[in-house]
């Protein structure tokens, strides 16, 4: 199956230059054909493989929860920042002093 597959991109690969000099009315190089035709397949795979990533359990981090992005109100015992809307409390308030 692979080797069906490869002889097919030989052949796609070396026919290319032609087809794109007739196009574009110049030559192309193999190299540039090459670069095409890796782009074309980036292009097709890449999507796919996203899918199937995801696809496997492989989830995006849920949002935080509102209570974690509204603007909190000054505590007692605590440092607020106004331009934040954060308090500083406790260990991580004594670190901070």
């Amino acid at each position: 199956m692979v080797s069906i597959v490869a002889v097919g991109v030989v052949r796609v690969v070396k026919s290319l230059p032609m087809l794109l000099w007739r196009a574009a009315s110049r030559p192309i190089s193999v190299a540039a054909a090459v670069l095409i035709v890796l782009a074309f397949v980036l292009g097709l795979t890449l999507p796919v493989l996203a899918t199937r990533w995801v696809g496997e359990g492989h989830r995006m981090p849920a949002p935080p929860p509102q209570w974690a992005i509204d603007p909190a109100r000054p505590k007692e015992g605590c440092i607020y920042f106004a331009e934040t809307q954060h308090n500083l409390c406790g260990d991580f308030r004594q670190y901070w002093e």
